[in-house]
């Protein structure tokens, strides 16, 4: 299955034509979609006080395959609030290190 066609159930499971923005407010912790499997949102970035850059990386686990990871870029802005305009594309999750220095 391509990033297309998940990003079409995504947006069929929401209600009302909310798309993005019910997987950004609404759904649940996890949330089964039909014919896809069950679907987390583990990564929401962006609104108030998180500067403009917005995006939403998903936890998708099908019935029958292994778990992969999807992301939506978009925008905040505190006229408008979130909006997604990027494309689903697959991530891959890697483990990074960093040195802080307090």
């Amino acid at each position: 299955m391509t990033a297309h066609d998940i990003a079409t159930f995504l947006r069929a499971h929401a209600p009302k034509d909310d798309g993005w923005k019910f997987w950004d407010y609404e759904a649940e912790a996890d949330e089964p979609v039909p014919g896809l499997g069950v679907v987390t949102v583990v990564e929401n970035v962006g609104g108030e006080d998180q500067g403009s850059h917005a995006h939403l990386v998903f936890r998708v686990l099908p019935e029958d395959g292994p778990v992969r990871y999807f992301r939506v870029n978009g925008y905040y802005s505190s006229y408008d609030g979130t909006e997604w305009d990027g494309d689903l594309y697959e991530v891959f999750p890697r483990i990074k290190s960093i040195t802080v220095y307090e």
